[in-house]
């Protein structure tokens, strides 16, 4: 393995232990919010207040932390009808193919959110009982389609094999 390779492997090591604590601390927050807030609303009848408006905003937060994640593991949904008895030569091009269009996907949806997040900073747009505004987890989520994009990208540059394409990874156990 080239230490170029070597590099940028250890940069998504990093990458990916910083996004999936991230990940998991969010969670854990979600978690705890929702045993807060149902123990309050069933035991003593005063729900958390604003616990729902928090744990949508972090439940967006969990799923854009996650997408450069899928990207880098090539966890992305996939249908293997025809490329399954495809000759093995055709599996790799495809699976660059495939990257790139997942690339231009995810970064179009990050045009989209930032534009979206523009428009809600526009009119002040915040959540209803908490008065958050909005805009920033646009914003966020429109960097984080970025990172995966890029990372989708850097992948095919690089011929990086993804964990899904892994000769030594199963998934049938």
């Amino acid at each position: 393995m080239s230490s170029q390779s070597l590099s940028i492997r250890s940069l998504a090591d990093l990458g990916t232990a910083l996004l999936g604590g991230a990940c998991a601390l969010t969670m854990l927050a979600m978690i705890v919010l929702t045993v807060v807030d149902v123990i309050g609303r069933y035991l003593f009848a005063a729900p958390l207040p604003g616990a729902g408006e928090l744990i949508e905003l972090m439940l967006v937060g969990v799923i854009f932390l996650g997408l450069p994640l899928v990207s880098l593991s090539d966890g992305h949904v996939t249908v293997d009808l025809l490329t399954e008895r495809m000759p093995d030569w055709t599996r790799p091009p495809l699976l660059a193919l495939a990257r790139l269009v997942n690339a231009l996907v995810l970064g179009v949806i990050g045009w989209r959110l930032l534009v979206m997040g523009g428009t809600l900073a526009g009119y002040g747009q915040t959540s209803l009982y908490l008065r958050l505004p909005i805009a920033p987890f646009a914003d966020a989520a429109a960097v984080l389609c970025w990172l995966a994009s890029a990372v989708l990208v850097i992948m095919v540059i690089f011929r990086i094999p993804g964990h899904r394409h892994n000769e030594d990874a199963s998934f049938t156990d």
